[in-house]
């Protein structure tokens, strides 16, 4: 188990693995070119340049290198992390790579795809960086993940109630995304500024209820739709919602800005 690691120092030029009862804890020590493993068979790549340091008791991993995978039960039970970062890390294979990681507050990993479960219930993840995963995003990725308050991330599409009732969420950065599902970010009530420059289509409700959100931009947004009817409810009962910028779009569906009784700016030169 790794709950009481507060540094980690692995040296070696020979392609073996290492297991963290072979290693030295300490503070600010380079792991260089190794596959380095921890928590026996965890962290496969070709070098594994990893940077622990003690932080008030806390364990931060960095790694710019190439470390390509991490195997089921990576950082299982790493009670101390609260920072990780590994841009190059391409493949998280399960739902346990962050089992019971109790305090991790950050993640900034170079996934492509993601398992589902992938950061279930990392109840004090605040901000999650995901530069390179374009797939869609289902329910159950960050279910329980109630503190979250940062999303950063290159998704195509966020499937229905992704997000719902996120009430710590309050940046989302979604340059790719094409889809946004129902109720995807539904009771989302910190939310203030929601920008989805390639979005095409808006579902059921996905913003409903957003009751601190102000400015909306859709650039490319052509239609909003309903579950069974034209009625669509996506920004109703966004009380605070003053903004809407939608050059693009051609239907509405109804009650789309439900009680949206401080909207006084809407853009819509081309809705029918």
């Amino acid at each position: 188990q790794l709950s009481n690691i507060t540094g980690i120092k692995i040296k070696n030029t020979n392609n073996t693995y290492i297991n963290t009862s072979d290693a030295t804890a300490t503070n600010n020590d380079l792991i260089e070119n190794t596959i380095g493993y921890v928590n026996n068979q965890s962290i496969i790549g070709t070098r594994a340049d990893f940077l622990a340091k003690k932080i008030q008791n806390t364990l931060s991993i960095y790694s710019n290198s190439i470390v390509s995978s991490l195997r089921p039960y990576a950082f299982a039970y790493a009670t101390a992390l609260q920072e990780l970062t590994l841009p190059n890390c391409s493949t998280i294979t399960d739902y346990t790579c962050f089992y019971s990681c109790s305090n991790l507050n950050y993640i900034n990993i170079g996934v492509n795809t993601l398992p589902q479960s992938a950061f279930y219930s990392l109840s004090n993840l605040e901000t999650i960086i995901l530069p390179n995963c374009s797939s869609y995003v289902n329910s159950s990725v960050f279910k329980g993940c109630t503190k979250l308050i940062t999303l950063n991330a290159n998704f195509s599409s966020i499937t229905t109630s992704t997000f719902n009732s996120f009430s710590s969420l309050k940046n989302i950065n979604l340059p790719n995304c094409e889809t946004i599902g129902s109720s995807a970010f539904y009771n989302c009530t910190n939310l203030s500024i929601v920008s989805l420059p390639k979005c095409t289509e808006l579902n059921w409700a996905c913003f409903r209820y957003c009751t601190n959100l102000e400015e909306v931009y859709l650039d490319n947004l052509v239609t909003f739709r309903g579950i069974t009817s034209s009625i669509s409810y996506i920004f109703g009962s966004c009380d605070k919602l003053r903004l809407a910028y939608l050059p693009k779009c051609t239907t509405l569906g109804e009650h789309a800005f439900h009680h949206c009784i401080a909207l006084t700016s809407i853009y819509l030169p081309n809705c029918e």
